[in-house]
């Protein structure tokens, strides 16, 4: 399986050099699996505290992105969501941070396609967990 269609791959390569862990979820891991439909935004669960999301930031600034919203930013444990955008306007990364376990288990599962990127198995693309109000 490859995924390098431009924004996905770039974004995959910035990641990498910031060195943080991650999986793509979302719209383009479903695309990675199945026959893709169009989206323009790349979801992420990166495994990041503070300092590697400021880390991220700074290598995505430096690559021409900016910084469009954080939220839980003065948590202790980091942001829980962070969006940057592309310098055009028309890729935006959203990455949410692992706090779970069983985030951090998508990101160790992670398949890694012939391009490198990391990508949820279809497993955990389709896990849903229990409603608080179930039934209804």
């Amino acid at each position: 399986m490859s995924t390098a269609q431009g924004p996905l791959a770039t974004i995959a390569r910035l990641l990498e050099q910031a060195q943080v862990a991650y999986a793509v979820i979302g719209a383009h891991a479903v695309n990675a699996w199945v026959e893709p439909r169009f989206t323009a935004d790349v979801d992420v669960t990166a495994q990041a505290n503070t300092d590697e999301i400021r880390r991220l930031a700074a290598v995505l600034i430096d690559a021409g992105w900016s910084l469009e919203r954080e939220h839980g930013a003065t948590q202790p444990s980091g942001p829980d969501f962070v969006r940057f955008a592309s310098t055009d306007g028309a890729i935006s990364l959203e990455v949410q941070t692992a706090k779970t376990e069983f985030q951090r288990e998508v990101i160790r599962r992670a398949f890694v396609a012939e391009d490198g990127v990391r990508i949820a198995t279809p497993e955990d693309l389709i896990v849903r967990t229990k409603p608080t109000c179930w039934p209804c």
